[in-house]
């Protein structure tokens, strides 16, 4: 473990950047490794990457907090899958963006949202802030 990891089976773990919040509560509290991934986990400032990885139990859930610009989190969250994502199928992946406010429409979503499944094998959740959920 480093100093960009944390490694817990506790009952929450809470993102939290420029008042944007995503919470994930770890029912069954496995082990779960979280992972500060911009400027830590990956220091190349030239490399466009997400805020965090969470990884529990061979799945992969990669977070974004974000203000509005839903495109440029996506390229982060897909970037950063190619640099350290499993590249086995074994397993789930999930990619959260949390906004201070979603921009776009129902259906925008759910293109961005299909063509993410298909490329990357992934589970694309765009929601405002805060945002709760079990994983």
């Amino acid at each position: 473990m480093n100093e960009c990891e944390e490694v817990s089976n506790r009952k929450e773990f809470v993102f939290k950047e420029c008042g944007r919040k995503l919470t994930l509560r770890n029912v069954n509290q496995v082990e779960s490794r979280k992972i500060k991934v911009d400027d830590c986990a990956i220091k190349d400032k030239f490399e466009i990457k997400c805020d965090y990885l969470l990884i529990a139990e061979g799945n992969e859930i990669f977070i974004e907090l974000k203000g509005t610009d839903i495109d440029h989190a996506l390229k982060q969250i897909e970037n950063t899958i190619r640099l350290i994502g499993k590249k086995s199928d074994i397993g789930n992946r999930k990619a959260y963006i949390i906004s201070t406010r979603v921009p776009l429409s129902s259906s925008e979503v759910q293109v961005l949202q299909s063509r993410h499944r298909n490329n990357f094998k992934s589970k694309l959740i765009i929601h405002s802030s805060p945002h709760k959920e079990d994983y």
